[in-house]
């Protein structure tokens, strides 16, 4: 039986050097951007990691995170004006660091 395979094989041209597909330059071009945006994210500060921080930190912690699930925000500042910038920053769009708020680096 082996050798039948064999004899199969060998009446069919195997491939030689593999053509490129078109689209194997695009794939590798997508990989490369999904691999610098990762990058990108795991660098920017978590607004989420922050704000779960400082709800366990804080009286009524499930308000706050509640306040910061539905994007209010300007309750936030009032109710918990000690909370960090990180809990703002990439979640509430109207957020701004200041030059002197920038962390050194």
């Amino acid at each position: 039986m082996l050798d039948l395979y064999n004899m199969i094989g060998a009446l069919i041209p195997t491939a030689g050097p593999t053509k490129a597909h078109p689209d194997d330059a695009y794939r590798e071009g997508y990989a490369v951007a999904i691999d610098d945006a990762l990058k990108k994210v795991d660098q920017a500060p978590d607004a989420s990691t922050a704000a779960i921080a400082f709800a366990l930190e804080t009286e009524e912690g499930m308000t706050f995170l509640r306040c910061w699930n539905e994007g209010d925000f300007d309750a936030i500042r009032r109710e918990w004006p000690e909370a960090p910038d990180d809990v703002f920053e990439g979640a509430d769009p109207l957020f701004k660091r200041t030059s002197s708020q920038l962390p050194a680096g």
